[in-house]
């Protein structure tokens, strides 16, 4: 499956470590394509937002594109996991 490509900030939670993942563009995605993904394991799910682990890292996806990812210094990895999961969101 190709990684969807999406516009996206990424910065430093000042309140608790991790990071936020905001996308540049308006989004709206059904939270429900997360249950059909093996790969993401559901601890809590709403419609409008998802605590779950995925490859290991704890997030916390909301329905209007917001991630934040519960890990310490890795910039790069928490780009990666973004596409990923945007990936999974849209396509399927």
């Amino acid at each position: 499956m190709p990684m969807y490509d999406i516009p996206m900030r990424i910065e430093r939670c000042k309140t608790r470590e991790g990071y936020k993942v905001t996308p540049e563009e308006k989004l709206v995605f059904d939270l429900q394509k997360l249950k059909r993904n093996p790969a993401i394991v559901l601890y809590c799910w709403t419609p409008f937002v998802a605590a779950c682990k995925y490859k290991g890292v704890d997030v916390i996806i909301h329905r209007y594109g917001e991630l934040q990812f519960k890990m310490e210094n890795d910039i790069t990895r928490v780009r990666d996991l973004s596409g990923e999961i945007y990936t999974v969101l849209c396509c399927l």
